[in-house]
């Protein structure tokens, strides 16, 4: 009876509102319809992506050193089982600046056998000065793009020009979406990506690895089978990157031996001043043992006092009451202190990976404008030996035109062009006149004068120049090595402050601990 009693207000509703009805059951049907459509679509669109993907040789695995990677390491990567190929790659962020905003445009090395990019218009860049555009960015073949750092350091360290003619526009297989990436200079957004040859940067080592996984062509992206076959490898990859990191730093830390190797003569210069600071150290530790012996009887009076205080207490009940009142206040006040200490060793402990992670920074940064300075002073050093090279092509120069204004001189007092030497004698020859080698004359040692004068004014004015730019060189390298000495002393004020902060709190600590002991003695005494 209830069942069609349901049933009839069912039908009675649809008839009363049949819109509502139909609107309801549409909207269900489309959801249905389309939901279906994406689950039936999934697999195909998987297929087609992969298809692209192995069409563009895009990598499986990119592996990235923030100490550069060597072709030793390229080397050590193809040697992993289950890598079919590994290659190197530079890259870097840059800034361009046009009339409307400003691009954040990362850099990227053409490699030979993964990530090809899809040229729709143009062609491929063969030179440096020459860069596939990403052609979602709205530029035309032809058009030219200059490039600046977007940090303190100089774009000639990481690229060997500033301005570029874009000769094709491209697609890339890095890139499937509209997004670029983040990056750490300029708006933190990458807005779009330019490829150059591999001769266009100046860097040492490669940015990053491409890694190619053998067999990882025949499973469809996005899959567990092709996720567990790159994951392998990447295990693999990662079992060897300490041993790889170990390496670099080896090798980093031979080019600046030669560094340290001068800096341990200042080091054994200094150990005499250290000497005497440790004699005077010593003293003062002298002094702080007699101290030490000084307290030693205050504390033993002290105990003596305490023991008579002991008396006292089992004499009279109501200094022993009052004994019991002090004690109470006595672990009030040490639980606040005991709470206080806590709450600043937490706030100590939250605030120390922090500090560490800045100093940490800090030395990183030193490092690297440690390396700078040192690339700077070897240029100084180019030039001086230069300056030198300069100075004796000046000397012979001098001495030549001397020679030529002797002979000019020799001629002036003997008109007939007999400078008093015969010819034959110098050059070994028959004095009548057949093989004989003729002076040159008067007027062709003139010209030989003012061309050699004319080389020593030009050498002069090169020299000039040269030296100018030596000295400013120089200058800014000295106000390098003052800003470095300051990060320095920043570095080492931060490791104090730290330092410092762990031993007020190991004080305080010492102190609660000594307060508590007190209170224990005086609970057990009471």
């Amino acid at each position: 009876m209830d069942r069609k009693a349901t049933q009839k207000n069912f039908y009675r509703e649809i008839r009363k509102s049949p819109g509502r009805f139909l609107s309801i059951f549409f909207i269900v049907a489309m959801g249905v319809a389309f939901f279906s459509g994406i689950r039936a679509s999934e697999p195909s669109m998987r297929i087609t992506g992969d298809a692209y993907f192995d069409g563009a040789d895009l990598m499986d695995l990119e592996v990235i050193s923030t100490l550069g990677i060597t072709e030793d390491d390229i080397e050590a990567f193809e040697e992993i089982e289950g890598v079919e190929l590994a290659e190197g790659s530079y890259s870097s962020d840059f800034l361009c600046d046009t009339e409307d905003r400003q691009y954040v445009f990362h850099v990227m090395s053409l490699t030979d056998k993964v990530n090809q990019p899809d040229v729709l218009e143009g062609r491929m860049p063969e030179k440096v000065g020459e860069c596939l555009m990403d052609a979602d960015m709205g530029y035309k073949v032809g058009d030219t793009v200059t490039l600046k750092s977007g940090t303190g350091d100089p774009l000639e360290d990481t690229l060997k020009t500033d301005t570029y003619e874009i000769v094709g526009l491209a697609s890339s297989p890095c890139y499937v979406s509209f997004e670029r990436g983040s990056a750490t200079i300029g708006s933190g957004s990458i807005s779009g990506f330019m490829l150059v040859p591999s001769k266009t940067f100046a860097m040492e080592t490669y940015s990053e690895a491409y890694i190619k996984v053998a067999g990882a062509a025949d499973e469809i992206a996005y899959t567990d089978a092709y996720e567990d076959k790159v994951q392998k490898v990447s295990d693999r990859i990662e079992e060897i990157t300490g041993e790889r990191g170990r390496i670099r730093k080896q090798e980093i830390l031979a080019d600046a031996q030669e560094e340290i190797d001068e800096g341990r003569k200042e080091l054994e210069d200094g150990r005499t001043e250290a000497d005497q600071e440790l004699s005077d150290a010593a003293a003062q530790i002298a002094d702080g043992e007699k101290q030490l012996a000084d307290a030693k009887v205050q504390l033993e009076d002290g105990r003596k006092q305490l023991e008579d205080g002991k008396a006292q207490l089992t004499a009279s009940q109501k200094e022993i009451d009052n004994a019991r009142s002090q004690y109470e206040s006595g672990l009030s006040q040490w639980k606040a202190g005991q709470a206080e200490y806590e709450s600043g060793l937490a706030e100590y402990e939250a605030r120390k990976p922090g500090a560490q992670a800045q100093i940490q920074q800090g030395e990183e940064e030193l490092a690297a404008s440690r390396q700078q300075l040192d690339e700077g002073w070897a240029g100084y050093q180019q030039m001086a030996d230069g300056l030198a090279g300069y100075d004796a092509g000046i000397v012979e120069l001098e001495e030549n035109i001397q020679k030529i204004k002797d002979l000019l001189a020799a001629m002036g007092e003997n008109p007939g062009g007999e400078t008093g030497e015969n010819p034959g004698e110098e050059t070994g020859e028959n004095p009548s006149g057949e093989g004989q080698v003729t002076p040159p004359s008067k007027e062709e040692l003139e010209q030989q004068l003012a061309v050699l004068e004319e080389t020593l004014t030009q050498t002069q004015t090169e020299r000039a120049g040269l030296q100018a730019t030596a000295d400013i060189t120089k200058t800014q390298l000295e106000e390098g090595e003052a800003g470095y000495q300051a990060g320095l002393q920043e570095i080492e004020a931060a490791k104090k402050q730290l330092s410092d902060g762990a031993a007020q709190l190991s004080s305080a600590k010492a102190t609660l601990d000594a307060s508590k002991a007190q209170l224990d003695s005086a609970l057990g005494q009471i």
